[in-house]
């Protein structure tokens, strides 16, 4: 059953979740968008779901599908584990790149982890890609464990990072000022907190 997750303005269109299941139905745009990202991994004739690996249960994976029209024009394969969503594969075609596709797809996979009840997003990257670890540890992923090689590609090891799923809220004021006021000449033993600049309420400074 397809779950709409995501209907941004953007005109690449919309991001649905599908089960393992639902999208078998679109075998075939996967795996011309799998050979446009990752030649050969995916024979010709080949089942997209080769992407999940024989160590996964495809069954419990999930793909986040990005259309263009009728066009699958990206995809994430989620795995869960216990402890994190695995983003096991993120493919974006060539010709709607660096138009933010991408980054929706690892949002959409954020917010399935905190639904899921999992603490994190993980995934593995080729070590020498030097500019998506730099790209994925600007937005908070962490090295986790030592570098790995994935099994088939023995000879590319690869550097396993997690990010956790939660942000911090900013801090907000939750009293109007007129509220607040007469606390604060309390606060301040009857200091008038007009002509104070700052005031320290033991969660950080803020001013006046």
């Amino acid at each position: 059953m397809a779950s709409n997750i995501d209907s941004s303005s953007s005109n690449i269109g919309q991001i649905v979740r599908l089960s393992s299941a639902d999208a078998c139905q679109h075998a075939e745009a996967l795996r011309e968008l799998a050979t446009a990202c990752f030649p050969g991994a995916v024979p010709a004739d080949g089942d997209p779901s080769a992407l999940a690996g024989p160590w996964h249960d495809l069954s419990a994976c999930e793909w986040l599908l990005a259309f263009d029209g009728s066009a699958v024009v990206g995809m994430a394969l989620l795995v869960p584990y216990h402890d994190a969503l695995q983003l096991s594969t993120l493919a974006v075609a060539p010709r709607v790149r660096r138009r933010g596709l991408g980054a929706r797809l690892q949002e959409a996979t954020r917010r399935r982890a905190i639904e899921l009840g999992l603490p994190r997003v993980c995934g593995s990257v080729d070590a020498d890609a030097a500019d998506l670890l730099k790209r994925y540890r600007a937005l908070g992923a962490v090295d986790d464990g030592s570098a790995i090689c994935s099994p088939g590609a023995l000879v590319k090891p690869k550097v396993r990072l997690s990010a956790p799923v939660a942000r911090e809220a900013p801090f907000e004021w939750l009293l109007e000022w007129s509220q607040l006021e007469p606390l604060l000449t309390r606060l301040l033993d009857g200091v008038d907190p007009s002509t104070a600049s700052a005031v320290d309420l033991g969660c950080g400074t803020s001013d006046l």
